[in-house]
């Protein structure tokens, strides 16, 4: 099992890699309301992909209260939040041409997507 700390590895390209395991009794010695299980996969540029795992229906879920910060710099907007966000969501009506509107945000993991310097903030 992979703790908070996670781990780090370098993988070969086209293949697949076991990392680590989820203990199966997880469940049962933790409320799985309250806690998730995630993954990045990151290369030299940052986050490339991430995943997680809810051990529960989503009207069981106890969620943390958002708390969503947003900077802008060098092109890009970066999102953060010290509790998970499932679905953050930049464009509610769907009109605006943005390059990712709607995006889940890992506990102290910033999101970054591409913000022309000119374009007013979310």
């Amino acid at each position: 099992m992979i703790g908070e700390d996670g781990c780090r590895a370098s993988l070969p390209p086209n293949s697949s890699t076991v990392l680590g395991t989820l203990d199966p009794a997880i469940p049962d010695r933790l409320a799985p309301t309250k806690y998730a299980a995630f993954a990045t996969l990151e290369d030299e540029t940052g986050t490339v992909a991430q995943h997680r795992l809810l051990l529960s229906h989503f009207k069981d879920l106890v969620m943390g209260e958002p708390q969503v910060d947003i900077n802008r710099r060098e092109g890009k907007i970066t999102f953060a939040s010290p509790v998970f966000v499932w679905a953050a969501c930049i464009d509610l009506d769907g009109e605006a041409d943005v390059p990712a509107n709607c995006f889940d945000l890992l506990p102290g993991i910033p999101h970054d997507i591409p913000w022309p310097q000119g374009r007013a903030m979310p």
